[in-house]
């Protein structure tokens, strides 16, 4: 997947899995899921010889699983500055004077939970502010083994350098906020209750998770996505083997067989079955949607991994809708700090 590239799922575009029971697919977890494939196997049958069709296409199964988040306390406006992508010239050496190789972080920093959830470092550096105010000046800190250093641009805005492992990360606190400005989809995010937040538009709120960010949803969760490729098995499904999966409008049939548990699709229009696509391995039951106006259907596959994928009636693995990192506004910097050493502004 593409890096530069932000995948998005839009709440109209895709169901999860709370929306896809009130929208009528059935199942879900415990007892209702149960109950779903009871009634789903209800209209398992056995598939008449169904023929044999070309096996072409990508085998890329997108597929989804949700994740439980906290609900976001969305951040005041960002003020102007944090609305520029920064660019900034980290310091060459450290405290001692030793040279600095670590790399800077290229993904939102997890492990900044071990500083916004250390209150009396929290506490050190808000009080620092009054007194490290020399601008375009970098002051060094060892806390407890939290090694981090201070600067104060030209603006007077106050910059925090913390080295974590193999790499370091800048940050800046504005607004009782950390902040971090994420290269990669030219954007800045909070932390937030364990998470790097994006406030995005339309007063959404968009959670890092899984190396992307993905949309709040309510009650507390959000929808991720993998690409993952399952090649078709060169056999068919021998007749009656296997569970059948029939659309409540008739045209579409899923079977289900093997060790594996493949599951193919095939189109009921014709006098006979015909192949239309391998929809994954280890899949353990089929649900079927149709529009409002009965003109449109979407086939739900449950893996027995915990995943599920969505396809449309031709088979075609549904992939959510992405916006390229170049649609973000990005003004070009105000400020860049100096190298250490640089003697401070008068």
């Amino acid at each position: 997947m593409n890096h530069q590239r932000a995948v998005i799922i839009g709440c109209a575009a895709l169901l999860t899995a709370p929306a896809l029971l009130a929208a009528g697919w059935g199942g879900g977890q415990g007892s209702s899921f149960n109950q779903s494939r009871s009634s789903s196997r209800a209209s398992e049958s056995h598939a008449s010889s169904p023929s044999r069709g070309n096996r072409s296409g990508s085998g890329v199964i997108y597929k989804r699983h949700d994740i439980a988040v906290p609900r976001p306390n969305r951040a005041p406006a960002p003020t102007p500055a944090l609305r520029e992508r920064p660019t900034l010239a980290y310091p060459k050496r450290d405290e001692r004077g030793a040279a600095i190789s670590k790399p800077a972080a290229g993904v939102p920093p997890r492990q900044h939970v071990s500083v916004a959830r250390n209150m009396a470092l929290v506490r050190n550096i808000q009080g620092q502010q009054g007194r490290e105010n020399v601008r375009q000046h970098f002051y060094w800190h060892n806390e407890g083994g939290v090694r981090y250093w201070h600067y104060s641009d030209r603006g007077g805005v106050h910059w925090y350098g913390f080295y974590h492992g193999p790499t370091f990360y800048w940050t800046r606190l504005s607004g009782n906020r950390w902040w971090w400005f994420d290269a990669r989809f030219n954007r800045w995010a909070y932390w937030w209750s364990g998470f790097w937040w994006w406030p995005g538009p339309q007063g959404v709120e968009y959670v890092y998770v899984d190396n992307a960010y993905y949309p709040y949803q309510d009650p507390g969760v959000v929808t991720v996505q993998n690409p993952e490729v399952q090649p078709p098995p060169s056999a068919d499904p021998a007749p009656g083997e296997g569970q059948v999966f029939t659309s409540p409008d008739g045209t579409r049939m899923v079977q289900i067989f093997g060790e594996h548990s493949d599951a193919f699709l095939y189109d009921k229009t014709g006098p006979e079955p015909k192949y239309l696509a391998h929809l994954g391995q280890g899949v353990e039951q089929v649900r079927f949607e149709l529009s409002g106006d009965k003109k449109t259907l979407r086939i739900l596959a449950d893996f027995k991994d915990g995943n599920y994928s969505l396809f449309d009636a031709g088979g075609a693995s549904l992939e959510a809708p992405q916006v390229s990192s170049d649609d973000m506004p990005g003004p070009p910097p105000t400020e860049v700090p100096p190298a250490p050493g640089t003697p401070p502004a008068q």
